[in-house]
């Protein structure tokens, strides 16, 4: 979901937004949303509780990127990225990563390389798989378990 602002009659964000994985999208005016978000009901509690989901995840992103170690980011993200894709094989490369986590791409090939050497994530040229999610579990930061408790609630109110 994206366009929020638009919702909350807020200024449009100074930001882009990009697609990593591909999928399917639903494209809606913005006035439409407006209204069924007006009325209450199921559309407005669904909205409301994917704001508070966004905003859980960027006020936990941004804690975990001050206290956590380059590695437990990776892992945190690839469980996050993994979840939502729906996919096994992941199309990522180095330099997306490292731009999506403030780090070097140097950075990011050294942490790949010791998920792979620990038969975590296989990857080559852009594309990544998971091997042993419970081993990247593991490997994570508590962010993403704090996370995925957040989502999954936010979710089961429907």
């Amino acid at each position: 979901m994206v366009g929020l602002s638009t919702i909350f009659g807020a200024f449009p964000p100074l930001y882009y937004t990009q697609v990593l994985i591909g999928g399917s999208a639903l494209k809606v005016e913005a006035e439409v949303i407006r209204q069924e978000f007006a009325h209450g009901g199921a559309t407005q509690r669904l909205l409301l509780g994917y704001m508070g989901a966004r905003l859980a995840q960027l006020s936990q992103r941004a804690v975990c990127n001050g206290r956590h170690r380059a590695g437990e980011r990776l892992c945190t993200w690839l469980l996050m990225i993994h979840d939502r894709a729906g996919e096994e094989k992941l199309r990522l490369t180095h330099e997306e990563i490292a731009h999506h986590l403030g780090l070097r791409r140097a950075g990011v090939t050294t942490a790949c390389n010791a998920l792979r050497d620990g038969g975590v994530i296989n990857y080559s040229r852009g594309a990544m798989r998971i091997l042993d999610r419970e081993k990247l579990e593991a490997a994570a930061c508590e962010c993403y378990q704090a996370l995925r408790l957040r989502v999954e609630g936010s979710l089961s109110r429907k």
